[in-house]
């Protein structure tokens, strides 16, 4: 298990750092999700009932691959009516079959993450693990910059974090989010008036 982590981890960490010295676009959104477990396999079962988390997400694509990163929260009480906090985030890789600047725009994706669960009141029970998944989704580019979209994950596995001794927190094995968010990207076109250089940037 120390050896899938690690390995996972650089391989996520080299090709997010590639992806960061040359991006060809930039996009952030905002994220809604729905979280089942294995009995529920149609989307109309979901409800209000089902486990939701909120956040951001942010991505950078240089051709067709992308780089990016989830941050989600959930706050709820449980059946003893004790405040928690749950958390996730992820790192992931992305690749868009027709590029950054198609409407269109069908993705996979597979990352690693990180879930956890503290209790808010009445002590500060943490709970905290890494999981590997994977994911598809497709996203609609307008061309004034805004996007919106959804994925479908499936989580692997669940790890205890190496090295640590924290419970291992109860997490779905699929999810469905939305996004909603903007598009942008670099147009480093340099140009010279005399004595300075200018550098532009565009919205898709």
């Amino acid at each position: 298990m120390n050896k899938k982590t690690i390995t996972l981890s650089i391989l996520l960490l080299t090709l997010s750092t590639a992806v960061l010295c040359a991006q060809d676009a930039i996009r952030t959104a905002g994220v809604y999700t729905w979280e089942w477990d294995n009995g529920k396999d149609r989307i109309r079962d979901l409800s209000e009932e089902d486990t939701h988390f909120f956040g951001f997400q942010s991505e950078y694509i240089h051709s067709r691959l992308g780089s990016g990163m989830d941050a989600l929260v959930n706050f709820r009480d449980d059946h003893m009516h004790r405040s928690l906090l749950d958390w996730q985030g992820q790192l992931f890789m992305r690749y868009h079959l027709f590029g950054t600047q198609s409407f269109l725009d069908p993705f996979g994706e597979a990352g690693i993450g990180n879930a956890g669960t503290v209790q808010l009141t009445d002590g500060d029970e943490l709970k905290l693990s890494l999981y590997p998944y994977l994911a598809a989704g497709l996203n609609l580019v307008f061309s004034e910059g805004f996007y919106m979209g959804s994925r479908w994950s499936y989580r692997m596995d669940e790890w205890q974090i190496p090295g640590t001794s924290f419970e291992v927190p109860d997490i779905n094995r699929f999810q469905m989010s939305l996004t909603v968010g903007v598009s942008y990207g670099w147009d480093w076109h340099r140009r010279y008036n005399g004595r300075e250089n200018h550098y532009h940037y565009h919205f898709d």
